[in-house]
């Protein structure tokens, strides 16, 4: 058995060491992914795998996991050197691996996506003895989920909790959560950490891959920071603040959005709606009133942020906007035209650009490669295209000049987009979103999965884009990024929408009491944003 003394621990407590991993390399065609790495982790601690977008966090846990091999390296799993490794011996050893995106099948419910992952780690249970088991750990963890429903009803925050329980039914030793709450509303990610800590009190092991600071201040008991593919160095929680791990992962600081914002603002007021909401109803997945009523309009040169906890209509009334989801009742307006029953290629034509929250199934085509993608907007059209001919040759210059500007770091222009990391893939999408000169940009969610460096650069972009006269939807489950970036603020509660407000009327604690009660307090008056009958007579 494995033993050293913890660099955390109170009083010289001795730790095992769960996990070694001695000088990992791994390359790909152009890339250094890990450049001799060195990994240590305690059993019954949560440790933080930190770095900017295409660091070689994942990389490396996959490594761990055996999807991946190695190039050159050594793997110690509590004190015992692991050979010829692969997924399927991990999860035999007691290894799970939460995917960023999530590995289940979507016309297949809860139970049998859970029983798959049980069958896959050589177990055998019925299903009754899975339903006891999945009941027991819901209530032991707070885990709450419907067994019944199928995976494509859930919300992203459900999905997390289905991979989560899947991972304890199989009886983890090892946990393995990567970016895991980059799908969560800040409530959702506080009862994670809470869950995560309650584990590793049972002497789990966790390895909690992020990009952001605060989550391994807040969930971590030892962080190690990677930059371009090497280690930087670990500390403890102790040891640590935002401004040493700020610098430990991009060697420099970062400059603060909302001082940016504030000194590059250019004056440009309008009273022209841009996009008009009247009276809108959609209906969810399962059948319900998702978006009931809703009406708002959208000004040239301003974002309007739009907030509110998951699953309050904030999807669905995106994707109506975009074309992707069918309208019961209202109108949307867009320069004066109905373009409620338009289609997507016909929004596209009218200069409305998006950015989906999931950016896998919505964002990219898994099948294209990364230059194919960036030209999916516009392959029509010249300079990319000539009598209906596409000109290759043009698109891969495209590509290369946008995965320079946009910092997208990949094979190369020909490399199947799939190959890229989680934030890499979201760059691509923002990239072509931005590139295409929208009038109008509907971001859901942009900024998830990007690291600090990066969220700044498209907060930047976003800002240019106003400044040249376009307009934002922005839709974001941070409090922060919408504060930072809105002229106006509204918020979704139970499919209806409160405000928008201005600005400098609302602030964190006030956005956060309506985001959960649907309501102002008592001193305060307010009433739901609804259409303006007298326009439609």
């Amino acid at each position: 058995m494995s033993i050293l003394k913890s660099q955390h621990a109170n009083g010289g407590e001795y730790k095992r060491i769960a996990v070694e991993m001695k000088g990992i390399v791994k390359r790909f065609p152009g890339i250094v992914a890990n450049d001799n790495i060195d990994l240590t982790v305690y059993e019954g601690e949560v440790h933080g795998l930190l770095g900017e977008n295409g660091a070689g966090k994942t990389t490396l846990m996959n490594i761990l996991y055996g999807q991946l091999k190695l190039d050159s390296g050594e793997i110690y799993l509590w004190g015992e050197r692991v050979s010829s490794w692969s997924p399927k011996k991990a999860l035999q050893r007691g290894i799970v691996m939460v995917a960023q995106h999530f590995r289940l099948i979507p016309r297949l419910t809860v139970l049998e996506n859970i029983m798959l992952g049980v069958i896959g780690s050589g177990k055998r249970i019925s299903r009754h003895q899975l339903s006891v088991k999945v009941k027991e750990i819901e209530e032991r963890y707070g885990l709450k989920v419907n067994l019944d429903n199928y995976v494509w009803q859930l919300t992203a925050g459900e999905k997390q909790r289905v991979e989560l329980i899947r991972a304890l039914v199989m009886d983890a030793r090892l946990i393995i959560l990567d970016e895991p709450t980059t799908v969560l509303t800040p409530i959702e990610s506080k009862t994670l950490f809470k869950i995560l800590r309650k584990l590793a009190g049972e002497k789990k092991t966790i390895i909690f891959i992020t990009h952001k600071l605060w989550e391994a201040l807040e969930a971590c008991d030892r962080i190690t920071v990677l930059r371009k593919g090497r280690k930087v160095g670990t500390l403890d929680r102790e040891s640590a603040s935002q401004e040493v791990l700020t610098h430990m992962m991009f060697g420099q600081a970062i400059e603060d959005i909302a001082l940016y914002r504030n000194s590059h603002r250019k004056s440009c007021e309008s009273d022209k709606a841009v996009l008009s909401v009247r009276d809108l109803w959609v209906k969810s997945d399962k059948g319900y009133w998702a978006v009931r009523g809703v009406g708002f309009e959208v000004y040239r040169c301003e974002v309007l942020g739009i907030v509110g906890i998951a699953g309050n209509g904030q999807e669905e009334l995106v994707e109506a906007i975009v074309g992707l989801r069918k309208k019961e009742r209202g109108v949307i307006v867009k320069d004066g035209l109905d373009i409620t029953n338009l289609s997507v290629r016909e929004l596209i034509l009218r200069g409305i650009s998006y950015v989906p929250e999931d950016r896998l199934e919505r964002g990219v085509a898994r099948g294209l490669s990364v230059a194919e993608n960036l030209a999916l907007k516009s392959y029509w059209k010249p300079p990319f295209a000539r009598k209906h001919l596409v000109n290759w040759e043009q698109i891969h210059r495209h590509a290369e000049v946008l995965v320079g500007r946009f910092q997208i770091k990949a094979p190369g222009v020909k490399a199947p987009v799939e190959t890229l990391s989680g934030g890499n893939i979201q760059r691509l999408i923002l990239a072509r979103e931005l590139t295409v000169g929208p009038q109008l940009l509907v971001a859901h969610n942009p900024t998830f999965g990007l690291d600090l460096k990066s969220t700044i650069e498209f907060h930047k972009e976003i800002l240019a884009l106003v400044e040249r006269g376009g307009s934002v939807i922005l839709v974001t489950e941070e409090l922060e990024e919408a504060l930072a970036l809105s002229n106006r603020i509204a918020v979704m509660f139970d499919g209806m929408m409160l405000g928008p407000f201005k600005r400098d009327e609302v602030n964190r604690e006030l956005i956060g009491y309506l985001m959960t009660t649907g309501r102002l307090p008592e001193r305060k008056k307010v009433k739901l944003a609804v259409p303006d009958r007298s326009r439609e007579s």
